[in-house]
């Protein structure tokens, strides 16, 4: 985050607030005096970031801050984010940059040294798809770490996922949460039931006009008479005889937010059970796509650029440059953020069978190879096609 404020010099500077390194967690006054603000620090964010495990709904401080934030603010600026996709971003993205920049020139090295039939001249339409196929099984088995960790990671998504769900369907603020220091629970559930008992939404005195020298001296007194008025609705002897919600009812409504809003909040965020946002796929794979780019245009596949175009069948060298950026087209926005969602379900399908840890990791990683195999293969196969139409006189 640091160096991304220097890259822009400070253009892009978002402030994030995280409750346990911002509270002193040592310092009872200090400890105190953050935990006074926290009300008008949460109002004041823009945007909630929920890092969800499956405590985080027990909490019950963690569900005041979404019920003071949520009393402000649209559902739509409270995303659920859940624990498995950082690492699987982190992790993910250094695999492929490893894959682009080790071990697929290693796998090319392979196959070029050999000199299979179909690598010597002339190319015939037959010898380049057979080229094409082979790198395309290649990179398939360089990417054999980075496709058992999408499917481990995946697994774990399945299952956050189903737990969320349920805990959000079942969720009870008097059933369902926790409160290490049992005194906090009726402090905390008051603030809840008076973000959620329509009091202070509600006009409590109607203004008439007055000048302005006099209002300015009525403000501080309108403010302290709607404060203490509020206070009195609260009771319960005054609550009985009004129309505002009582207590309870307040407190239902918080929990109908969760069941209801929050809920449907994250299905929209998590879309189908076997299903992945295509940006969120093109995101891990950037770092692969950057690493071919720079082996393709910048290195030439590490031979003069001339050569390689010579050596290919192309006219030139700007002819070869054109022919790769439609075959990259093609693979960097069709073939490639497909993959991630046709391992989700694999990942999906070998997680209903009723079978051991040991068997479901084996088929998964199995059908998983096999999927990512059958689908870079016909994308080699398309790459080929483009090839053919840009080589000098055609595919001989």
């Amino acid at each position: 985050m640091v160096q991304a404020v220097e890259f822009t010099c400070g253009i892009w500077s978002p402030t994030f607030w995280l409750d346990k390194l911002c509270i002193n967690q040592v310092d009872g006054d200090a400890k105190a005096e953050a935990i006074a603000a926290l009300p008008d620090i949460v109002r004041s964010s823009s945007r909630m970031v929920l890092l969800w495990d499956d405590t985080y709904f027990e909490r019950l401080w963690c569900l005041m801050e979404i019920g003071i934030f949520a009393n402000s603010h649209d559902t739509d600026a409270l995303s659920v984010l859940p624990l498995w996709l950082a690492p699987w971003l982190l992790f993910g993205m250094s695999l492929e940059w490893l894959c682009a920049r080790w071990t697929i020139p290693l796998v090319n090295s392979s196959l070029t040294q050999s000199e299979p039939w179909f690598l010597i001249p002339p190319i015939s339409p037959t010898k380049l798809i057979a080229q094409n196929v082979a790198f395309a099984l290649g990179i398939t088995v360089a990417r054999l770490p980075s496709i058992a960790l999408a499917l481990l990671a995946f697994h774990f998504k399945l299952q956050t996922r189903q737990a969320l769900l349920k805990q959000l369907e079942m969720f009870d603020v008097h059933t369902t949460t926790k409160c290490l220091v049992a005194g906090d629970r009726p402090l905390l559930e008051d603030m809840l039931a008076r973000l959620y008992d329509e009091i202070d939404a509600l006009p409590l005195a109607v203004a008439f006009d007055v000048p302005d020298s006099e209002a300015q001296t009525l403000l501080p007194q309108r403010a302290l008479h709607d404060r203490k008025l509020a206070e009195v609705l609260r009771t319960e002897s005054v609550r009985k005889v009004t129309s505002y919600p009582s207590h309870q009812q307040a407190l239902e409504a918080f929990n109908t937010f969760i069941r209801e809003h929050l809920l449907q909040k994250a299905l929209q965020e998590s879309g189908a059970e076997t299903r992945i946002s295509p940006s969120l796929c093109s995101l891990t794979y950037m770092a692969f796509v950057c690493g071919c780019l720079s082996a393709t245009y910048l290195q030439c596949d590490g031979v003069p650029c001339d050569v390689e175009a010579q050596a290919t069948g192309y006219a030139s060298t700007q002819q070869m440059w054109a022919a790769d950026v439609l075959a990259m087209l093609n693979t960097f926005t069709l073939v490639l953020p497909t993959l991630p969602s046709l391992l989700l379900k694999v990942a999906g399908a070998v997680s209903h069978q009723k079978i051991g840890i040991c068997c479901q990791a084996s088929v998964g990683l199995l059908l998983g190879t096999a999927s990512c195999a059958f689908t870079l293969s016909l994308n080699g196969v398309c790459c080929a096609c483009i090839t053919g139409m840009f080589i000098q006189d055609g595919v001989r």
